[in-house]
């Protein structure tokens, strides 16, 4: 019985090699935490009308509750200011199975590629060739 191909194989090179060099350029000022339950989602989440989530927690009897909350709470200590929290455990469950769906399906993710490929390659027909004079 043959073996697995290794996932590197399993795609084509190019595509491969561009995706390990988007991810070095991702990791690239990443800051590290040694929280012991980080935020995953910190700088990803909005509400539907545009507001910038951010992680917080609260300490309720030697507890830690992590949640995402609306910027706008944190301004002016938030005295007054009405707004949305989600208990972040929720959000990244929730988040980590979509995800887990998402990528068990190969067909989504050939679509997602090929849909990428099509975006990227409309951008570039739309921009001014480089030698242009």
């Amino acid at each position: 019985m043959a073996a697995a191909p290794k996932p590197k194989e399993a795609v084509m090179p190019k595509l491969w090699e561009r995706v390990q060099s988007r991810l070095r350029d991702n990791k690239r000022g990443i800051e590290r935490s040694s929280a012991k339950h980080p935020s995953l989602l910190a700088g990803h989440l909005e509400t539907s009308d545009g507001q910038k989530l951010i992680p917080s927690h609260a300490v309720k009897r030697g507890r830690r509750y992590r949640y995402y909350i609306e910027q706008r709470l944190v301004r002016d200590d938030g005295v007054g200011t009405k707004g949305a929290r989600y208990a972040a455990e929720e959000v990244e469950k929730a988040v980590l199975a979509i995800l887990r769906r998402f990528l068990n399906s190969p067909a989504e993710v050939v679509a997602a590629l090929a849909i990428g490929a099509l975006s990227r390659r409309d951008e570039d027909t739309r921009r001014p060739s480089q030698n242009a004079v």
